[in-house]
């Protein structure tokens, strides 16, 4: 086979192969909420590979809106929000028992996570990465989260 057949072959099976990941990883919509655009960005090219969309929520009200009426794969929260704190939305999500959105997996980040909030928390936080984010932190956590291997 010719070389530029090769290319053309791996070319054309990279967006199959990702389309069958997502299949088989029966991956959805990711909801992030954070403040900082940029932040954003990076989480969506980050895990582009993995969620097929990505819905992004800026403030504490619309992040809530969003989880009762939507659900998700997975979320990714900051805790420091520039209208108050994170943790609202987990104590809304442990209100709601049965909420669409109640088990699923949730991610927090933030530049200080200390200890209390891990003892306050961590029964509902499936894990919590310390900013900044490693682009391979982000990825082993989504894999293992996707994989069923951590418990939400």
């Amino acid at each position: 086979m010719p070389k530029w057949t090769e290319k053309l072959k791996f070319h054309y099976c990279l967006p199959i192969q990702r389309s069958i990941w997502r299949f088989i990883m029966n991956c959805g919509e990711v909801l992030i909420v954070e403040d900082d655009e940029f932040t954003q960005i990076y989480f969506q090219k980050t895990l582009s590979n993995v969620f097929t969309e990505f819905v992004f929520s800026k403030s504490i009200e619309e992040s809530i809106c969003l989880l009762d009426v939507k659900k998700f794969e997975a979320i990714i929260l900051d805790l420091n929000l520039s209208d108050g704190k994170g943790a609202m939305i987990i104590e809304h999500l442990e209100s709601t028992y049965t909420g669409i959105n109640f088990n699923t997996p949730l991610v927090v980040t933030s530049g200080n996570i200390d200890n209390k909030f891990l003892r306050l928390y961590s029964h509902r936080v499936t894990q919590s990465l310390s900013k900044p984010i490693a682009k391979q932190d982000i990825i082993n956590i989504f894999d293992k989260i996707l994989r069923k291997e951590i418990i939400c």
